[in-house]
């Protein structure tokens, strides 16, 4: 605590620019898809992308990683489905912007077709 506390009293730094040293993923933000058979979606979207995960973890819907962190080329995301309207939620996280943009591009392909 006395660390933080010294960090934050240097006035050369702002509060910002301390925390951004903590930030270390791009998120997607959640997005929601509406489709027709929500179980059959996510159940073909993880079959899909599933042999190349370094993790799959099934609790509050499917969450799946890859990559390295350390190498720079890690990312996950989070398909669950709404049990009030027929939607699926995704949420994505990759450590760089462009890698972020590109697995939603092509997880957001992937769920709409």
């Amino acid at each position: 605590m006395l660390v933080l506390i010294k960090e934050l009293s240097n006035p050369f730094k702002t509060l910002s620019e301390y925390w951004s040293t903590f930030h270390k993923y791009y998120h997607s933000g959640e997005i929601n898809f509406e489709v027709k058979d929500k179980d059959a979606v996510i159940e073909r979207v993880v079959n899909e992308y599933k042999s190349d995960a370094t993790k799959v973890l099934d609790i509050d819907g499917m969450r799946l990683e890859f990559g390295d962190p350390k190498q720079g080329d890690a990312w996950w995301f989070n398909l669950r489905k709404s049990n009030t309207e027929p939607v699926i939620r995704l949420n994505l996280e990759a450590t760089t912007e462009e890698l972020m943009k590109q697995k939603l591009e092509e997880l957001s392909n992937s769920i709409r077709s």
